[in-house]
């Protein structure tokens, strides 16, 4: 639960960051909630509901354990990983990158938002655009990370 809603504790305590514009010198004063900040990093604990898919998997079974054991391998999270990357790669590689492009855009959105001063549904596509020309390393310069 508490990924999804905010800390309430934190809701008017503010972290200032100072930002120079490398190109015109202008100083800037953005104010950044520390209750989005949280947020961002309670994000991760999406790892959390990945560990407990897996385990219901056919690679965490006694059977796969005991498979394991005989060849001399530790039967984990790492062990499941790899032979469902060995199994089925394209799927493995594109789950993981929608994931990180859904967290990442997210956490743009966050930290960029001072800056970006659209609407939110614009500045979300616009993070979403922005986080898979930077993940795919093409970089367009279009949007780019300003914070």
């Amino acid at each position: 639960m508490c990924l999804i809603m905010p800390f309430g504790a934190l809701e008017d305590v503010n972290v200032s960051l100072n930002y120079v514009d490398p190109s015109s010198g202008i100083n800037t004063d953005y104010q950044y909630k520390v209750n989005y900040i949280m947020i961002i990093l309670a994000c991760f604990r999406v790892s959390y509901f990945g560990t407990a898919a897996l385990i219901r998997s056919q690679y965490m079974s006694p059977r796969s354990g005991r498979i394991c054991k005989l060849y001399g391998a530790y039967p984990g999270l790492l062990f499941c990983l790899r032979s469902i990357f060995k199994d089925n790669p394209f799927c493995f590689v594109a789950t993981i990158f929608f994931i990180s492009v859904l967290m990442f855009t997210f956490a743009f959105r966050i930290a960029e938002t001072v800056i970006y001063t659209t609407s939110p549904a614009t500045t979300y596509t616009n993070m979403l655009w922005m986080t898979v020309i930077t993940m795919t390393t093409v970089g367009y310069g279009d949007y780019n990370p300003k914070t």
